[in-house]
């Protein structure tokens, strides 16, 4: 029998081992978090493009795919950190012990891109990390501070700014990377105000976030403000990988067109694989059925 692990119980890893168990095989999936979803789990608002289930919120569609995983059999090990794999000897190095396979497939997905900045990881230590969806009414009539310029950025302004909190909105660069459709609907929210071409040098606060310092031009000052949102882009989760010439100038697993990567059968598949342009749930999930496919 073939030993197959999942690294990752998102939609990308949960749909590969759905599949696996339709070829009657039998993958273990591990997961870093107590309960399976990836980052289905932060999705606060209604997912409107999942097909055939319009409008249904992440934590639900979550539930779903575990329940169909769990249903068929497959094996969801909660609370496993990948710290490393040794593909000489098909081992993944956890810190419960190792897991070896005959075959792996990698959908341990991304995170949020950090500014690398004095105060931020004070302010991550401290649990302030929140989403646009599901704290926006926490921070009405309050200064909230989104650093970036892509359509994450812009879309958490406006979900705040809908909030009625005040939000400015910090870029490095004079052009904004957003879809024009956001950006004509922020640039007629009079509460949403546009700091560009600008950049945070610091955030301030011993306790909590008290405001962040701001270089724009030559005037280098303090802004005042109850939170700061980073949505400056994401990269892969690929800590545990050591040869970084499987990872591109981005931090996303190179792949071919079958999702193989450079080491001998292992795939990677989802948001640790997909440029992030073209990244989506479904997605992750036909990149998964492809896979499969190929370990029949």
């Amino acid at each position: 029998m073939q030993k197959i692990i999942v690294i990752g119980a998102g939609p990308a890893g949960l749909s590969a081992a759905i599949w696996l168990r339709r070829f009657d095989l039998h993958p273990i999936v591990l997961d870093s978090h107590d309960r399976p979803g990836g980052q289905l789990l932060s999705i606060g608002n209604l997912i409107p493009d999942f097909p055939g289930i319009p409008e249904v919120a992440g934590p639900d569609l979550a539930a779903r795919l575990a329940a169909h995983a769990s249903a068929l059999g497959v094996q969801i090990r909660q609370n496993i950190v990948v710290e490393g794999i040794d593909p000489e000897s098909g081992v993944v190095r956890t810190t419960t012990g190792p897991y070896g396979y005959d075959r792996l497939i990698i959908a341990s997905g991304s995170r949020q891109k950090t500014l690398g900045i004095p105060g931020e990881a004070e302010m991550i230590g401290r649990g302030e990390v929140y989403s646009a969806s599901q704290d926006a009414q926490r921070f009405a009539g309050r200064t909230v501070v989104i650093v970036g310029g892509g359509d994450r950025a812009v879309e958490n302004a406006l979900l705040l700014a809908e909030a009625a909190a005040r939000v400015v909105l910090v870029h490095r660069s004079p052009v904004f990377r957003g879809q024009d459709r956001f950006l004509d609907r922020m640039a007629k929210t009079a509460n949403i105000e546009v700091r560009a071409p600008a950049r945070v040098l610091r955030i301030v606060g011993r306790d909590r976030v008290e405001g962040v310092e701001i270089e724009q031009g030559s005037e280098i000052r303090i802004l005042p403000c109850a939170a700061v949102l980073v949505r400056i882009g994401v990269t892969g989760n690929t800590s545990f990988l050591n040869d970084t010439s499987l990872i591109d100038e981005r931090g996303f697993l190179r792949v071919d067109e079958r999702c193989r990567t450079r080491l001998p059968n292992v795939w990677a598949i989802g948001d640790v694989a997909l440029d992030p342009f073209f990244a989506s749930i479904s997605a992750g999930i036909g990149q998964a059925a492809m896979v499969a496919k190929q370990l029949v």
